[in-house]
């Protein structure tokens, strides 16, 4: 007469536990930092690599005076994050699931400028002094499945460009896992090549510090 019970338990356990609130998962989250910890990782960063990254500029970007102010974050709207996350469930549901995304750290190039443009109907400002700036992009991973030893399992998590099966259809295919650092060859599967479907996300706003009071 146990196995009944302890079935009980766990369903119990699983249906109380797939109530909980976005917050509660939040507060049990590993992920959750104090603003001090959060502050820590700031200095830092800053501390170490503000005055390289000005050095490296000076070389790279004319500027007129002392004006590079190293990149403190990078914005991007909820409205743009959520319309992202949203595509790649589409995406997902026409395939198989995608387990993440990956942030990459870039850089844009010395002749980069980003003019005013209109996305969806709604005017999207863009100014500011971009050449050679530190960015981030987003490119959509997935699970490949194969096992790895402890604590290297996040390289499973693999970023992907999609191989379309039908030409009519680029976002239904197979994934195709991608590496930037990679040299490319034209016989290797690693590489992004013509007629793939890629689901990358940029035009953060990557801009000089601004501050919350400002």
């Amino acid at each position: 007469m146990r196995t009944p019970v302890i079935l009980i338990v766990v369903l119990t356990t699983i249906l109380l536990s797939s109530c909980k609130s976005a917050i509660e998962v939040y507060e049990n989250s590993p992920h959750k930092i104090s603003a001090s910890e959060a502050r820590k990782l700031f200095i830092n960063y800053h501390t170490r690599f503000n005055e390289p990254i000005k050095e490296m500029q000076k070389g790279y970007v004319e500027r007129k005076g002392d004006s590079y102010f190293p990149t403190e974050y990078v914005w991007v709207s909820l409205e743009d994050l959520r319309c992202y996350i949203k595509m790649l469930d589409e995406v997902a549901a026409k395939n198989k699931p995608i387990s993440g995304v990956a942030i990459y750290l870039g850089a844009y190039g010395a002749d980069k400028a980003i003019p005013l443009e209109t996305q969806s109907g709604r005017l999207v400002k863009r100014s500011g002094d971009y050449k050679g700036r530190i960015t981030n992009f987003m490119a959509p991973t997935y699970d490949d499945m194969k096992s790895y030893p402890v604590g290297e399992e996040l390289n499973k998590h693999k970023p992907f460009v999609i191989i379309p099966s039908d030409a009519a259809n680029p976002y239904i295919g197979t994934y195709v896992p991608i590496d930037f650092s990679y040299t490319p060859v034209p016989s290797a599967s690693r590489t992004i090549v013509p007629d793939t479907t890629g689901l990358f996300f940029n035009e953060l706003n990557a801009m000089p510090p601004k501050k919350p009071n400002n």
